[in-house]
């Protein structure tokens, strides 16, 4: 068997591979990146657009600036603002007037303008205006004329007004700039009653904190016990009360075993319950499912 020839490397197709991964590195460089996953998702042809629009725009203004910032303007090419455009004296005259005559008219309309109240608020200001003010008011005309806008209206009246009365009552306030004249002399028994007093709220505190701990302690013992009571098998316990109690084994035949003692008469009511696989009035029931594997699933069932 002929040996078979090596194949030799072709250059040329090595050459137009690297021409080819050229263009596309190029290709690659220029192209826009792919965006995250999760951004705003654009089409390439906008996106390219929208910078070309930008740079136009860049170029655009920055012309303008330096048009504006190193030429220079004559100042009749300078144009006034829009809003002032062609000024007229005139037109504004006549709106400073028609502006005036809107002033008046407003101003008219003020000094006639009048509240539409409830016919009690006239009522209530007229009696109020019976009680003479230029002397002491007393309690009794406020009462009567309390009394007439009753009778006039069936509704109360309800003075809602803040009345301060400064210095009226100064007896009430002690004087704070110096102490009473008894203080050295009151004050180990005001310092023996504030101790006194700090104690016994501290006393109270801990009876508080006691009687809460225990509280808590009795409500846990209880769910405690309720979980267990949930969780114990009532057969379980049927059968464990009513297995015999074995006796002690005795030497001598003859002896007759000494009786068991007797046991309290208050047992729960489940232990007086016997088995149904065990013995009941002589007769054997017991058919031999207790001592397999399933002695609780029957005990159930049955």
């Amino acid at each position: 068997m002929p040996p078979r020839k090596r194949r030799t490397h072709n250059l040329k197709g090595l050459r137009g591979s690297q021409d080819q991964q050229q263009s596309h590195s190029s290709y690659f460089a220029t192209r826009l990146k792919p965006e995250q996953v999760g951004a705003l998702v654009h089409d390439e042809s906008d996106t390219i657009s929208y910078r070309a629009y930008l740079v136009q725009n860049f170029i655009r203004s920055s012309e303008m600036m330096d048009a504006l910032m190193t030429q220079n303007v004559p100042l009749p090419k300078i144009k006034a603002p829009p809003i002032f455009r062609n000024p007229n004296v005139e037109e504004m005259k006549r709106a400073v007037v028609s502006e005036r005559e809107q002033l008046d008219a407003i101003e008219s309309h003020l000094q006639s303008y009048a509240i539409d109240l409830p016919d009690g608020y006239h009522q209530l200001k007229e009696l109020s205006m019976q009680i003479d003010l230029s002397q002491d008011v007393s309690d009794n005309s406020i009462q009567a004329a309390e009394s007439a806008y009753k009778a006039q209206t069936g509704k109360y009246t309800q003075d809602d007004r803040i009345v301060v009365h400064k210095d009226r009552f100064p007896q009430l306030r002690g004087d704070h700039s110096k102490a009473p004249p008894d203080y050295w002399e009151r004050r180990l028994d005001i310092l023996a009653s504030q101790q006194q007093e700090a104690l016994r709220l501290k006393i109270m505190q801990e009876e508080e904190e006691e009687l809460k701990r225990r509280t808590e302690e009795e409500n846990r013992l209880r769910q405690k016990q309720e979980e267990q009571r949930l969780y114990e098998d009532p057969f379980q316990q049927q059968a464990t009360h009513a297995q015999p109690m074995a006796g002690p084994v005795t030497a001598n035949p003859g002896i007759p075993d000494p009786q068991p003692a007797q046991q309290p008469s208050d047992q729960p009511p489940h232990a007086m319950l016997g088995s149904i696989f065990g013995d009941m009035n002589g007769e054997n029931f017991n058919n031999g499912f207790e001592d397999d594997e399933f002695a609780d699933l029957d005990t159930a069932f049955f």
